[in-house]
């Protein structure tokens, strides 16, 4: 699963933006959802509180943290900025590798998120795309110019 992951962060490069990770995170988890941690040893539940303004994480252990908006955009920039090799690593997402870590402990929780998110974002391109070259040549089949 990780070379999937290097070869889609090489060779399939997009455009993403906190504002979409965070529209689809905030709808995504309305509900309690589980996932698996970067390291995919553990799974953990994660739920968006709008009263809060907060995501709650829970790990499989229990032990409940908490992020605001602001923590979530700082680590989804350093996701973003990263080089592939790093993206999906824990380590890169906590002390002592990143200094000003807004938490320590959860910090790596949000790009388990991302990596659904993206992994999802992904598919539906590559589907998109797909739906086009079919579409084109069904156009072109029934003898349409689609130019």
């Amino acid at each position: 699963m990780q070379e999937i992951w290097r070869w889609l962060n090489v060779v399939f490069i997009m455009d993403v933006r906190f504002e979409d990770f965070f529209k689809w995170l905030k709808c995504e988890l309305r509900e309690e959802k589980n996932f698996s941690t970067l390291g995919g040893r553990s799974k953990f539940t994660a739920k968006w509180v709008e009263e809060e303004i907060n995501l709650i994480i829970k790990t499989s252990k229990g032990t409940k943290y908490s992020l605001k908006e602001k923590d979530i955009e700082v680590i989804f920039e350093r996701w973003k900025n990263a080089e592939p090799g790093y993206k999906w690593q824990t380590s890169y997402y906590v002390d002592p590798i990143w200094k000003r870590c807004p938490h320590r402990i959860a910090a790596p929780y949000v790009p388990a998120i991302i990596k659904e998110w993206y992994y999802k974002k992904v598919i539906a391109s590559l589907e998109s795309s797909t739906s086009l070259e079919k579409s084109s040549e069904s156009i072109k089949s029934i003898g349409v110019n689609s130019s």
